[in-house]
């Protein structure tokens, strides 16, 4: 009778969850979870919807429970690891792994799905261990390849991850996340005939086959680009973003909705003080994507006292759960309007707690994700003691950067002029606004500085963070064997680099709109 009612009942919930309609799906669930209390699959379904109606708390929670409890089958296995990583529980995440047992013996399509939430976790050599027992039991299999090829890079082993991605390619000749992602790798000096190879796969897709020549063709303008054939590069620039843009997924709207209230934003709860014998310094290296903020963080992160967080997701962490609020991005217009009554000096607790537990911090660390510029206000109310650096860029050469990239189902503002420069502005808008609003708490690092300068701005940024000065933060090559998961991973690998004309200038009659949106909109750049 009890199992009657249990298929029943997550028939009805899944039914529900289907249509969106929540507080359906919910009610079904907290009835299947009274006939059923130890389910894996009801927990994380709970958690799901949780979610979905935006409360953090209660889905982190129901995730955490899902994690104790024995998974049913495999696709339970992944939805728990990925909602663990979804609330930043790397050690959680961890521990649920181990106890599953060995992962040789778990099911072959959960290890790649466990190994991309560690990537996410910045845990890139336990990445790489599942991929490697998944590759082995299927040599065959090109996406496995493919992300095993990735960790490596992540970790910088670039010639095993190139022999991966060309194993993969024989097998899978126009899987377009293989080509892209050989196209990121340090030069072979074939650029020529991949780009050969991969316009004819590109001209024999079919014409409604738009996402994987989407893709394709932001490799093929990488291969050309290292060839100096710019030209044919700006072409294929143009066409791969005019295939990738989807207006439907940009919201220029929100974004200076969200910009415009962090503005009149004045917090009334209570405000952290800085500890007369803080252990540890968050340094927030921070500012738009593309902009050099994984370059300062390798060079800074070769300092003896400074551990390189990567792109941390704390903060955001902290603030989903003093907010109660689970916003789809870093940050939203309820997060923003809930914090104004957060307890910023349990927020900075929570923070410096989460952060010590994954990095074993001695002194300072560095958290280096680009969109904390939105977060800025909060860092400086929960966590006096930080350090912020913002890079600061010339604004052609971070959006053109910004187009030739193709980021992962995030950013899709980066593929459209317009839809670039609206974001732009309101970042230069907003930045202003915290320049002024806490003047002693920023530093602007500006990147040709950084490169042309390395050593007189790196004994500037040293001071900034009140370190000592080290010979080893001008060179990438002290801190080679950090793991690096940015669109930066090739290029932080190699020796500071200082260009004497900007990247974009050889494709500028392919970028007219692009300068004629920021013209439009007073931003000015280096002609």
């Amino acid at each position: 009778m009890n199992q009657m009612r249990a298929r029943q009942l997550a028939h009805e919930a899944q039914k529900a969850i289907g249509q969106g309609h929540w507080q359906e799906a919910d009610s079904a669930l907290v009835a299947l979870e009274s006939i059923a209390p130890s389910d894996a699959w009801v927990k994380i379904q709970r958690s799901y919807v949780q979610s979905w109606q935006g409360h953090y708390r209660s889905a982190h929670g129901f995730a955490l429970s899902a994690s104790e409890l024995p998974p049913p089958n495999a696709e339970t296995i992944s939805d728990v690891a990925w909602r663990l990583r979804t609330f930043n529980e790397a050690s959680a995440l961890e521990t649920y792994v181990r106890r599953l047992g060995n992962p040789a013996a778990l099911p072959l399509e959960v290890l790649p799905d466990i190994a991309a939430q560690f990537s996410q976790l910045n845990r890139f050599e336990q990445a790489r261990d599942l991929l490697e027992i998944a590759h082995r039991r299927l040599p065959t299999h090109p996406a496995i390849a493919v992300a095993l090829a990735q960790s490596h890079a992540y970790l910088g082993a670039f010639e095993e991850a190139r022999r991966l991605i060309l194993v993969a390619l024989k097998l899978a000749p126009n899987f377009a996340e293989a080509w892209w992602q050989l196209s990121t790798l340090p030069g072979d000096g074939q650029a020529s005939h991949y780009a050969l190879e991969l316009q004819s796969r590109i001209d024999a897709l079919p014409a409604d086959d738009s996402a994987a020549k989407s893709v394709l063709l932001f490799a093929l303008h990488r291969f050309l680009d290292s060839t100096k054939t710019y030209d044919a590069a700006g072409v294929a620039l143009v066409a791969a973003c005019r295939l990738r843009h989807d207006a439907s997924r940009v919201d220029a709207q929100a974004v200076a909705a969200c910009t415009d209230a962090l503005i009149q934003w004045h917090p009334e709860g209570a405000r952290a003080r800085a500890p007369a014998d803080a252990q540890t310094t968050p340094v927030f290296i921070l500012g738009m994507h593309r902009s050099g903020t994984t370059l300062l963080e390798q060079l800074l992160s070769a300092h003896t006292q400074v551990r390189g967080g990567g792109e941390l997701y704390d903060l955001t962490a902290a603030m989903r759960e003093a907010t109660d609020h689970h916003c789809k991005g870093v940050i939203d217009e309820v997060l923003i309007r809930r914090a104004k009554h957060v307890d910023f000096s349990d927020v900075g607790a929570s923070y410096i707690a989460g952060v010590c537990e994954k990095l074993n911090v001695d002194s300072h660390f560095t958290d280096k994700l680009p969109t904390n510029f939105f977060n800025i206000g909060f860092i400086c109310e929960a966590l006096p003691e930080a350090r912020i650096l913002h890079l600061v860029r010339d604004p052609m050469e971070v959006c053109f950067s910004n187009l030739r990239e193709l980021f992962a189902d995030v950013n899709f503002h980066t593929y459209d002029a317009d839809a670039m420069a609206d974001y732009y502005a309101n970042y230069l808008r907003l930045m202003t606004h915290w320049r002024t609003r806490y003047p002693d708490r920023i530093m602007d690092v500006h990147y040709t500085q950084l490169t042309q300068e390395t050593e007189k701005t790196m004994r500037s940024v040293s001071t900034f963070c009140g370190l000592a000065f080290e010979e080893a933060t001008l060179s990438t090559a002290s801190n080679a064997k950090r793991g690096i998961a940015t669109a930066s991973v090739s290029q932080v690998r190699a020796e500071v680099n200082a260009r004497r004309a900007p990247k974009w200038k050889p494709y500028a009659p392919y970028l007219q709109d692009m300068m004629a949106a920021l013209q439009h909109r007073g931003i000015e750049f280096q002609a």
